[in-house]
């Protein structure tokens, strides 16, 4: 299992960093508030709020911890003051179009398309304890929902989480900022069989 921010994996072929032009970064939350932008961008500002925080652990021993940040894809297109420069593309093209890549996509900017690699950031929204899921929703960014109950909310997020999961038609990174959660997936992509083929093939490929 590879976590989509450690800045180690590549889609493509070799080491770039967490943000990779190739993979579709996805989490669920509602696409940034334009007005906060427009107002950050009027007094100068020339790139995102990196709104999305993510403390990482340290990988193996002997490394150290860091904190992932990165942006919500913006409501709409948005463009240097000064250099007319792009910033982020209308929030429907954010995977595709110039300034795209800079950003964290969402339900509602991922539903209905597909890409060859994706990257699934799983909130705290949405933990796994006690052999069942457990949905947060004070933790989460879509206001339309963050006054339900958990009880409520939880079919939203399942749902939700199961759309951003498959968008991916060749390869899904996964992250998740609860441990127990974490040891969940790492349990069911060890039994996973397509991981078991995967690896033969890996193995019979290298000799």
């Amino acid at each position: 299992m590879q976590d989509l921010v450690d800045g180690q994996f590549d889609a493509g072929g070799g080491a770039r960093g967490a943000l990779d032009l190739d993979v579709a970064f996805l989490g669920a939350a509602e696409a940034a508030q334009v007005v906060g932008l427009a107002e950050l961008l009027s007094r100068g500002a020339t790139t995102l709020p990196l709104d999305i925080t993510i403390d990482v652990p340290a990988a193996r021993p002997g490394s150290a911890a860091r904190t992932w940040r990165a942006a919500w894809n913006a409501a709409t297109a948005l463009t240097d003051p000064g250099d007319g420069r792009p910033l982020a593309p209308p929030s429907q093209l954010w995977a595709s179009h110039t300034g795209g890549h800079q950003q964290i996509g969402c339900i509602y900017t991922a539903q209905g398309l597909e890409y060859h690699h994706a990257g699934v950031i799983i909130g705290p929204d949405l933990t796994w304890k006690d052999g069942h899921w457990t949905a947060h929703p004070q933790h989460s960014r879509d206001e339309a929902l963050r006054h339900l109950t958990p009880d409520q909310y939880l079919p939203y997020a399942l749902n939700t989480y199961r759309v951003l999961l498959t968008r991916g038609t060749h390869t899904t990174h996964i992250h998740t900022t609860d441990t127990n959660t974490h040891h969940l997936l790492q349990q069911l992509i060890r039994r996973s069989p397509a991981t078991a083929v995967s690896k033969s093939s890996s193995e019979s490929n290298a000799q």
